[in-house]
């Protein structure tokens, strides 16, 4: 009966193994990639036998030899039972520690599939020239440390645990059998021999790990107190000088090991031991530690500058810095010609649409269901035939816990609701007066300046939960006065016509109603793995993948890209990135935009196309899965149109560049030119860290405006500007980065010192005062600073948001340009106007008077207004007037200014 039971827990995890196995591949041909998912798994099938037989047939030699090596010497003989029931239990366990321990190291094995791929498929990283690149320490490929090393490095380890568990198998043994003569016998010399071979073995594989660490110096962390990455001046002088005498005092060690069966004692294995153990104190800890500080740190510049010569130059390299062109943006004193601020390819894509508060928006204007909503907004920019208009879109997708309380049924849930419908796509930069977005496409079904065919959504970044299609139930499509059906045509989804098929499914998903319901068909299909980037990271597990995938409206369907990358932390001398203070769940120091990810949201077929071909990790990839690339010149060229600049890639440049813009080693030893990313105030809370931001618009000394992605940069604790970075999206400009640095002489202010300007301007804290008496909550969205021509022009829309609803509207529009006063106007364009002088300011709602003169009128100075103070202190009286005598006088200061 146990036997019995046994078998059935291993029957069932058998058929649960297979049942995960062959519902992926059903799931997987039905995308397209099933030769992805064989090649997975059929190498992990193997590594696991190969391992798993492996260690099998080692740890049986092992406990065949020592058994043969005990029965030599057994004692007088023993009872028959006795001698069965040893020889019994001891077939028994070792059966079953051959067993368990065969399934551990064998999944251990199965486990390294990717690297073992990696390994038998290697290539070699290029240069920009197409020049192998060499580590500066050991001359090697950045291939061998990526692709290669990480393989060897696990045969050693794993090679290293079947040791030891030979020798504990081994001594098991020899315990088990000279334990019944009561060790009354000396251990014969083949028993001590084949112990002594397994530690010689043992110390071998030991050594064999100091030559690892000598390899990774280069990956060290150790250089300028822990904040420098590869191999550092201790590293290569003490630490490398270490690390090989440690290999050869393990290899003696081996040799002490062989010699002792042919001594008597334990003198010399316990003498090999404490030399190693005290090389380890000695050689290997107190040295380099002592170098470090006697030798190193009081010559710290001097003894580490070329170490800080690598570490930039391959950190500018692994992030593809080096390709970041420099530039100096000088500032005119003068005001821009009115025709070049409001060039219309200029201001008519200046985004006042922040992505949080018009989500919101747009989920009150928008959804017109409970069970719709705007989960996240994208921008691009569009070809409307007049011109390329930057736009913000989103797609309405479905919310299955938020349907009516009558249709949280199996039936409604799987089989009815079943996608989301459409796209609400407006213009960056225009509102309605109620501070609404005005539309190019919008409503139920979508109508607007772009044709929607097929504007379904089931495939999206909300589609968490599968769906049966082709069912004798129809599907809902969207609300109008009546209800709106509809029959999915795609060709998505996986075929559950037969019943193993469904049964399959109904196991994995423990959904019985799927095996019995009689809506399902021989014609029905189930939609699995509708989220983006589950969809996408099932395919490619070996792609970090950006935290946004953006939707594309293209030949009147709805498409996602996602951007995916290329990363490891094993490229030598390369600075890593700290992945966990960012989107990634992982440190890395090196990354690629290898790839774009194009998944229909109509379909869910899903192409990966070829970004970066010269990046050595995605060739690598792409020589083990054959099937799954495609190049970028079969992407459909109405979706091409819309690629852009990932975020994701553009935050780690930057962040990286903040550091890596120095190139002298001096300047970067002193970190006295570090840069960061600038705050700005946000919903009303100062300090916030700025978003980068696309703008459409000529770069300096550019004629035709481009797709940009930008953000300004400030020095390390200090507000004012000291650059910008732009990324380019369009052509074959595609990827390339531009730094214009502001010169050092010069004061350009910061988003900060803007927003401090914004709020101590009396005008624009009188009115955000008032709104905020009379119950509304205002809402500053993001601070854009955009160059046109020799000058910066900050740009910053206003919210009202009323308490009782989160339904934010665009009211205000505040304008800076250059270090003048800022304007707050309903319209971008008068602010704009006002600001060059060309308007009077707007009359502020409540009454209040603007304190800005007229254009070309000298402001005659208003005769003081005494301030009550009866109920002040003489001291609190003398306080509250000086700080009315600062505040005219910063007045006085700015109307001189404006003159």
């Amino acid at each position: 009966w146990g036997s019995a039971f046994v078998g059935l827990i291993i029957l069932f995890v058998l058929l649960n193994l297979a049942k995960g196995v062959y519902t992926e591949f059903l799931w997987f041909d039905s995308v397209g990639y099933k030769s992805v998912y064989s090649k997975i798994l059929v190498t992990r099938v193997w590594l696991f036998f190969a391992g798993a037989i492996l260690f099998s047939a080692l740890f049986l030699a092992n406990i065949v030899l020592a058994q043969r090596l005990a029965r030599r010497h057994e004692p007088a003989p023993l009872p028959p039972e006795t001698i069965l029931l040893i020889r019994s239990a001891t077939i028994a366990g070792v059966a079953f520690l051959t067993f368990i321990f065969a399934i551990v190291f064998g999944s251990v094995a199965s486990g390294q599939w990717e690297n073992f791929l990696l390994f038998t498929n290697s290539g070699q990283f290029l240069d920009p020239g197409g020049t192998p690149i060499a580590d500066p320490f050991h001359g090697h490929n950045p291939s061998f440390y990526i692709l290669s090393l990480p393989l060897m490095r696990f045969v050693q380890t794993w090679l290293l645990g079947v040791v030891m568990l030979l020798i504990l198998g081994a001594l098991g043994i020899y315990g088990v059998g000279f334990s019944l003569r009561g060790f009354r016998m000396a251990f014969p010399r083949g028993v001590y021999l084949h112990v002594a071979i397994l530690v010689a073995i043992l110390t071998l594989f030991v050594a064999w790990s100091y030559w690892f660490d000598i390899k990774e110096l280069v990956l060290s962390s150790r250089g300028l107190g822990g904040s420098l990455f590869g191999a550092s001046a201790t590293d290569v002088s003490a630490t490398r000088f270490a690390l090989y005498f440690m290999m050869a005092v393990t290899t003696l060690g081996s040799i002490a090991a062989i010699a002792s069966v042919f001594r008597k004692g334990f003198g010399v294995p316990l003498g090999a031991f404490g030399l190693w153990l005290g090389s380890v104190i000695i050689i290997l800890t107190l040295y380099p530690t002592a170098y470090q500080r006697f030798s190193v740190q009081p010559n710290e510049l001097v003894r580490e500058t070329p170490y800080i010569s690598h570490n930039i130059n391959m950190t500018k390299e692994a992030f593809g810095l080096s390709k970041i062109t420099a530039k100096e943006f000088v500032t005119g004193e003068e005001l821009p010609s009115e025709a070049d601020l409001k060039n219309a390819a200029v201001v008519d894509n200046i985004r006042l649409w922040d992505h949080r508060p018009l989500r919101e928006t747009l989920n009150q204007i928008q959804v017109f269901r409970p069970y719709y909503t705007f989960s996240d907004v994208d921008v691009d920019r569009y070809d409307f035939g007049s011109g390329t208009r930057q736009v913000m879109l989103a797609a309405r997708e479905l919310v299955p816990e938020n349907l009516p309380e009558e249709a949280q049924n199996w039936v409604a849930k799987r089989l009815q609701y079943t996608h989301g419908y459409g796209v609400a796509m407006s213009p960056v930069n225009t509102f309605t007066g109620e501070g609404r977005p005005e539309f190019f496409l919008k409503d139920l079904p979508p109508v607007g300046d772009i044709e929607v065919t097929q504007p379904e959504v089931y495939f999206g970044e909300r589609t968490a939960s599968y769906v049966i299609i082709g069912t004798d139930t129809e599907e809902f499509d969207y609300p109008t006065e009546t209800a709106q059906f509809t029959k999915y045509q795609g060709d998505g989804g996986v075929h559950i016509s037969s019943w193993l098929r469904k049964f399959a499914f109904a196991w994995r998903f423990a959904d019985l109603n799927l095996l019995i319901s009689g809506e399902v068909t021989p014609e029905s299909r189930i939609l699995m793995r509708r989220h983006i980037q589950d969809r996408v990271s099932s395919i490619a597990p070996f792609l970090e993948l950006d935290r946004d995938p953006y939707l594309v409206v293209a030949d009147g369907g709805l498409f996602w890209i996602q951007d995916a990358y290329t990363v490891t932390n094993r490229f030598p001398y390369s600075q890593p990135f700290p992945g966990e203070t960012s989107q990634f769940q992982q440190d890395f120091n090196y990354i690629r935009n290898s790839v774009k990810v194009v998944v229909s949201a109509y379909s869910g077929d899903v192409d990966f196309y070829v970004m970066d071909p010269s990046d050595a990790l995605l060739r690598t990839y792409a020589k083990i899965f054959t099937e799954l690339f495609k190049p970028l010149d079969e992407m459909p060229p109405s979706v091409r149109r819309q690629i852009r600049f990932p975020e994701g890639l553009f935050d780690v440049q930057e962040f990286m560049y903040r550091s890596y813009h120095v190139t002298d080693p001096r300047v970067f030893f002193s970190r006295e030119d570090l840069w960061s990313r600038p705050t700005e105030t946000f919903y009303g809370s100062a300090g916030q860290l700025m978003e980068a931001y696309y703008v459409i618009l000529p770069l300096p000394g550019e004629v035709e405006p481009e797709f940009l992605l930008l953000l300004p940069m400030t020095p390390l604790n200090r507000p004012n500007l000291v650059s910008w970075l732009a990324a380019r999206s369009d052509g074959e400009n595609y990827g390339q980065l531009v730094a214009y640095t502001f010169p050092r002489d010069r004061q350009v202010d910061g988003p900060q010192q803007v927003e401090a300007r914004i709020s101590n301007d009396p005008l624009i804290a009188q009115q955000f005062t008032l709104w905020g008496q009379q119950g509304s909550r205002i809402i500053r969205g993001n601070l854009l600073v955009i160059p046109v021509g020799d000058t910066l022009l900050y740009v910053e829309p206003v919210y009202l948001q009323a308490e009782s609803l989160n339904f934010p509207e665009l009211r205000r529009v505040i304008v800076a340009i250059g270090d003048r006063s800022p304007v707050m106007e309903p319209t971008l364009d008068r602010a704009l106007d006002v600001a060059l002088g060309k308007a009077d300011p707007s009359p502020p709602l409540g009454g209040l008077t603007s304190s800005r003169p007229e254009p070309g009128v000298t402001p005659t100075p208003e005769p003081a207004t005494p301030e009550p103070v009866a109920t002040l202190t003489g001291d609190e009286r003398d306080f509250d007037a000086l700080i009315r005598d600062v505040e005219r006088f910063l007045e006085d200061l700015k109307r001189l200014r404006d003159q």
